[in-house]
């Protein structure tokens, strides 16, 4: 069973269905995502991103995956820290280094099983391996680890993989996956946060890959939704209760029905089929709920999208499926549908101050530049 999973990193293609626009009712179209500032950073390294950035200093925190580099800089972009992690040994969180957090004094470091706590010097105040029993794709890179404030101490919500021992080609993948994990970084305990809700399309009894929480937390509240969903949820923190879910009102997006259960469903990734919807990021800034996603391809779009050749195809589905936003408030849609801007490559932190972090998008530029460029964004009135 395990090597039949590893077949499913083959495809993304899923069965789908679209949301009608028509269906979508619009509010006062009044906030756009506006650029406010950049950092020039001088430092040549490929696929850095900002993971977090410190509430009081405003100092950035990033890392590189290989060699496994942990880099804090000042606001103005000047290297203050940089700390090699061992791949092996008592300071290593292992090969793969996943995410990086500000933490209480030091820092919290996530690798493919654990979490450890260091101090502002790196030596390590504290480590916390997951007992895991998971079938669940690993994502090295992502904003998986993120601080949490519970009645005046500091927790951590971690995203490993789904904790669950089945398979994605099991019926029970979907029933039993759990959402998130809260850590408890004194006692060194890990808690299971949510299960899918109740008339999730993510429970038809269908196999589905590649599925995983896509969150925000924000002291005791995480505002959160699956990657292909509908649905914007807040879980209440520590508990894990859901205090609301909201729709999310999309202009058009490509739900997954999801393959047939068992190692058939494997084969039928090789069918030509719908690209579904992809919810990228989450950020809450009270009062507004931000979303970037992927609206997704019909067969029809996705046969019109074929070009010359492989550069010209993969440019006409980037023009068809875009990564766009929309701003949410009280649950309706304060903002028109509208694209990520060209210059911007990735969305990826939310900052305690309103902002937007984002990486450049070299490639539209004629050549390499010589310094890395971080873009900070802001929701604003138009």
């Amino acid at each position: 069973m395990k090597a039949a999973y590893l077949i499913l990193a083959i495809s993304l293609f899923f069965l789908g269905s679209c949301q009608n626009q028509d269906e979508v009712e619009s509010y006062s179209n009044n906030y756009t995502l506006e650029l406010v500032d950049s950092v020039q950073i001088d430092l040549m390294s490929a696929n850095l991103l900002i993971h977090d950035v410190h509430d009081e200093s405003g100092d950035l925190l990033m890392f590189q995956t290989s060699p496994p580099i942990v880099f804090v800089l000042s606001p103005n972009g000047k290297i203050l820290k940089k700390f090699e992690m061992p791949l092996e040994g008592p300071s290593s969180v292992g090969s793969n280094l996943m995410s990086v957090e500000f933490f209480n004094e030091g820092y919290a470091l996530m690798g493919q099983r654990e979490v450890k706590v260091y101090d502002q010097e790196f030596n390590v105040q504290g480590s916390h391996r997951i007992k895991i029993n998971s079938n669940g794709s690993i994502y090295r890179g992502h904003n998986h680890l993120m601080e949490a404030e519970i009645d005046g101490r500091k927790y951590l919500t971690t995203y490993f993989s789904s904790q669950t021992e089945f398979s994605p080609v099991q019926l029970e993948f979907c029933q039993n996956l759990t959402i998130l994990d809260l850590l408890d970084a004194e006692s060194g305990e890990y808690k299971t946060l949510g299960k899918l809700e109740e008339g999730s399309h993510l429970l038809n009894d269908r196999a589905h890959y590649f599925i995983k929480p896509v969150f925000h937390t924000v002291n005791d509240k995480v505002y959160y939704t699956m990657n292909n969903d509908t649905s914007l949820f807040i879980m209440g923190l520590p508990e894990g209760n859901n205090i609301s879910r909201k729709r999310i009102p999309f202009d058009k997006f490509v739900l997954s029905e999801g393959y047939s259960l068992g190692m058939s469903g494997i084969e039928e990734q090789n069918k030509p089929e719908p690209v579904p919807g992809r919810i990228h990021s989450v950020f809450h800034f009270e009062p507004f709920d931000f979303i970037e996603y992927s609206s997704g391809m019909s067969l029809q779009e996705l046969n019109d999208a074929q070009g010359a050749n492989q550069e010209e195809t993969f440019a006409n589905r980037r023009r068809v499926n875009p990564r766009k936003y929309l701003i949410m408030k009280d649950g309706n849609l304060v903002s028109d549908y509208l694209r990520i801007p060209e210059k911007i490559n990735q969305l990826s932190v939310a900052d305690s101050q309103g902002n937007i972090w984002a990486t450049q998008n070299i490639s539209i530029l004629d050549e390499e530049p010589e310094l890395i460029t971080f873009y900070k964004l802001r929701i604003q009135p138009n």
